[in-house]
């Protein structure tokens, strides 16, 4: 059966979700929803480094962890890292937009914007730093055929080196 939706109610939708869209990206810092689940809640590293629970969850097999190693994992790094990462990246993702905002749409210098650029450098690079402190706890707890397979899989391996 098929069914004929008139061109208009189609539209209507169509309309409706780009008035939504565009009144989200124009809006000021303060009135969009800046929780991390949202689509567009995202910081850059300042260094790319891998992400091995990414990797291991999506292929558990191709790394063979053993039990005590995955509850090492839960222990001393999940248990650890995420919750003080994920409150940095939120308050660099927010800084972020009130930057970008200022810029685009208030015409800010980079002059008057230096406070706010020095604490967003300052949080990403507790963001490193954690992310470097992970990665080292990550490779007492694997053995080191896993922990490269990790570092390859990720698209970190040899041909990375400088």
């Amino acid at each position: 059966m098929i069914f004929r939706i008139p061109v208009f109610f189609v539209l209507l939708v169509l309309l409706m979700c780009g008035a939504q869209l565009a009144a989200a990206q124009n809006a000021p810092p303060s009135s969009v929803a800046s929780e991390p689940g949202n689509a567009r809640f995202r910081v850059d590293e300042l260094v790319a480094l891998p992400h091995p629970m990414r990797l291991i969850k999506q292929h558990p097999e191709r790394y063979q962890l053993l039990p005590e190693q995955y509850d090492r994992l839960q222990k001393e790094i999940i248990a650890v890292y995420p919750p003080q990462m994920h409150q940095r990246k939120r308050e660099a993702w927010q800084l972020e937009r009130q930057i970008r905002y200022a810029v685009l749409e208030k015409n800010a210098t980079a002059e008057a914007l230096s406070a706010q650029l020095d604490e967003l450098s300052r949080i990403k690079r507790q963001i490193t730093d954690l992310h470097i402190a992970a990665l080292r706890v990550f490779r007492a707890i694997l053995t080191s055929d896993q922990f490269q397979r990790l570092v390859e899989d990720g698209g970190f391996g040899a041909r990375s080196r400088p």
